[in-house]
């Protein structure tokens, strides 16, 4: 499911024809190539229907060798999904590669540790971190006094994201723990993420 990642165009899931002529006309808009082409925007309800990978990645390969895009980056996969992105790549190996992976990865969620990572390891695959703050809990402000911003996410939002609101307490013990010990809360919620070498950057806070 290709995304361009940058702002503010948005590729849903779409064939090997349509990422083409988005390439032709986007570029001709900007001037200039696209660092790197994501997949991203994972849709359950298409998981079995979808564009195949096949037809993705022969669409990006077009992309790449035509000077249009440089490197491809996956998000929001599962294990299968990257080795399989991998799998298929590899008929375009001479000049096509995927060097990322952008997954949510916080110290409120550590599913990428379990089987990802190791995948990512022996892949060379970098982690591009995505809300390593848990959609901002764990700046500290949903525990202001105020409950934190009115247009903050999960102020706006209640209900929605249930599972992160279901950790606030724990959040608010870690955050009191990191004031103690560093007088600021967020450098030892980022620490995390500078020392894993598979770690490359961050997303969305």
């Amino acid at each position: 499911m290709p995304i361009i990642l940058l702002k503010p165009l948005i590729i849903v899931c779409r064939g090997c024809k349509w990422i083409i002529l988005i390439f032709i006309k986007f570029i001709g808009l900007i001037g200039f190539y696209v660092p790197m082409f994501g997949e991203t925007e994972y849709d359950p309800v298409q998981q079995y229907a979808s564009i195949s990978i096949d037809e993705q990645l022969e669409a990006l390969s077009a992309a790449v060798k035509a000077g249009k895009i440089r490197f491809v980056g996956l998000s929001n996969e599962t294990p299968y999904g990257l080795m399989k992105f991998i799998q298929v790549a590899e008929k375009y190996a001479s000049h096509l590669k995927i060097v990322s992976l952008q997954n949510s990865y916080s110290l409120l969620c550590r599913t990428f540790d379990s089987a990802m990572a190791e995948c990512c390891h022996h892949e060379r695959i970098s982690l591009l971190a995505y809300s390593p703050l848990a959609m901002g809990i764990l700046s500290g402000k949903y525990f202001s006094p105020g409950g934190g911003p009115t247009d903050a996410r999960l102020n706006l939002f209640k209900g929605k994201y249930s599972e992160g609101e279901s950790r606030y307490n724990l959040s608010n013990k870690i955050i009191k723990a990191a004031t103690v010990l560093l007088f600021c809360d967020t450098p030892l919620l980022l620490v995390l993420f500078l020392g894993p070498p598979n770690h490359g950057s961050f997303g969305r806070f």
